[in-house]
């Protein structure tokens, strides 16, 4: 009788702990009050969910996931002002960050993903003065979107493959600005088949994206796409590589557009839309 109990408590066991090695690994941190701390580290895990929740002024929270795979991490910060937030993902496959901020002033947001493959990453803000950067390297299969909705806020985002014209292939970056004025936003692609593009409304905004890479054909190319509505704001396009197609539209009074495109199969369409506004495109082959 002993002997069959130890079978069956041995059998329990063993089924309990196969269950939990196949269980997602989940961890979350909530916060309210400033000049507080959090942070989550995961490393070599599967089905891994990580979140900060933070509500205050001066708060830091980091997130870091290592050789992960089907890894979440979230970093959620309410109406904070002076917050900083950083997300690092290394390693890993099927992965998403993101970064929210509601209602929070003078923010710092990044989001730091290398060696992935199928990564997304989301940066959202609705207060002022937000600084907001994403980096993606040796990466294929790359998503990376930034939105925001206040004043004066930057955003950068770069994006590349082990080499400009191989594994960084299928990126997408992507910036909306288009609520709010005197924004910043930059956008740095290296790969193959690459696409980026930014929304801007309000005035005195600038917008500049850097390419270089190899499209396939007319309908997949490397496309950079900058659309500005409003006053006084500035463009810039260039490109180096094969199978280029450049699209900026400008609707508004006193605005500027430069587009550079170095090497083959050149395509730039600029419409303007208002008064006193410039256009100049620069093509040159190789």
């Amino acid at each position: 009788m002993n002997i069959k109990l130890s079978a069956l408590a041995l059998g329990i066991t063993l089924a309990y702990s196969a269950t939990a090695a196949m269980a997602a690994n989940n961890a979350d941190v909530n916060q309210t009050g400033d000049d507080n701390k959090a942070y989550i580290t995961q490393h070599y895990n599967h089905n891994t969910d990580a979140t900060i929740n933070a509500r205050g002024d001066d708060n830091y929270g980091a997130i870091q996931q290592w050789g992960n795979n089907d890894s979440n991490a979230k970093i959620d910060v309410w109406r904070g002002d002076g917050d900083t937030s950083y997300i690092n993902q290394f390693g890993t496959q099927r992965t998403s960050a993101n970064i929210d901020v509601y209602r929070g002033d003078d923010n710092y947001n990044v989001i730091d993903q290398s060696n992935t493959r199928n990564t997304t990453a989301l940066i959202s803000t609705s207060g002022d003065r937000n600084d907001n950067s994403i980096s993606q390297t040796n990466v294929r299969d790359a998503s990376a979107k930034v939105y925001q909705s206040a004043d004066r806020s930057k955003t950068n985002i770069e994006q590349s493959g082990l080499h400009a014209y191989d594994t960084g292939r299928y990126q997408v970056a992507r910036i909306d600005q288009f609520s709010g004025s005197r924004h910043d936003a930059n956008i740095v692609q290296k790969g193959d088949r690459v696409n980026a593009s930014i929304e801007q409304g309000g005035r005195s905004n600038d917008a500049a994206i850097y390419q270089v890479g190899w499209g396939n054909s007319y309908s997949d190319t490397v496309l950079a796409t900058v659309f500005q509505d409003g006053r006084d704001n500035n463009s810039y396009t260039e490109q180096t590589g094969q199978d280029l197609y450049s699209k900026v539209v400008q609707v508004g009074n006193h605005n500027q557009s430069n587009v550079v495109q170095f090497g083959a199969n050149h395509n730039s369409r600029v419409y303007q839309s208002g008064n006193g506004n410039v256009s100049n495109v620069v093509q040159t082959g190789w």
